[in-house]
């Protein structure tokens, strides 16, 4: 009789009321969440200091709805905003699933009408995880590992910020109908030493 709160999702239906009329049903549906971390030294932090010029490496985590057998096609779509401060290094992005890395993204950096810096954009995740030979389960990670370099002009700001969020398909029955998950934050330091 009513959804759950926003980011929302559908759940296929799964329900017999054996004739009762008089039920509330709340809907129980699973949704994606996502992670960002930058990584230095192969360790996941949510802060770290860098120096002009300096590479800062980006990791992004989405998760997957427990009803993800459910979708024939599935829309997912990492967005990205970085400070004026960091640039995207577009040849550094990667994607993979369970360590086998995929294909079939885009890399949209002009034209964003969402403020963001970028998109690492699936039309559709479960046919590039099928071209890559990956069955996409509920329990499944889709990592996005990506560098953006620390500019001369940045290094005269302490602090960077780099937000994300996820964008997914929410209803097995619709295309193109998503949702989002809240922003999540890491932040770039940098100083100078007298």
């Amino acid at each position: 009789s009513k959804t759950a709160a926003d980011p929302d999702s559908v759940s296929l239906v799964m329900l017999d009321t054996a004739g009762q009329d008089n039920l509330t049903v709340t809907s129980k549906e699973d949704i994606p969440t996502l992670e960002k971390k930058i990584v230095e030294n192969g360790e996941e932090k949510d802060a770290a200091d860098y120096a002009a010029n300096d590479a800062v490496s980006f990791r992004l985590k989405g998760s997957l709805p427990a009803n993800i057998a459910n979708y024939a096609t599935y829309k997912y779509i990492f967005h990205d905003t970085m400070s004026a401060g960091l640039a995207l290094v577009k040849e550094s992005v990667k994607v993979s699933v369970n360590g086998v890395e995929i294909s079939g993204f885009t890399v949209k950096d002009t034209g964003l009408d969402e403020g963001c810096s970028f998109e690492v954009c699936f039309d559709d995740l479960k046919a590039a995880a099928k071209a890559a030979n990956v069955t996409l389960t509920a329990d499944d990670k889709v990592i996005v590992d990506y560098n953006a370099t620390l500019t001369a002009e940045g290094a005269n700001t302490v602090a960077h910020p780099n937000t994300s969020h996820l964008e997914f398909s929410n209803d097995p029955y619709t295309d193109g109908e998503t949702s989002k998950t809240p922003d999540d934050q890491v932040t770039a330091f940098t100083y100078k030493v007298i």
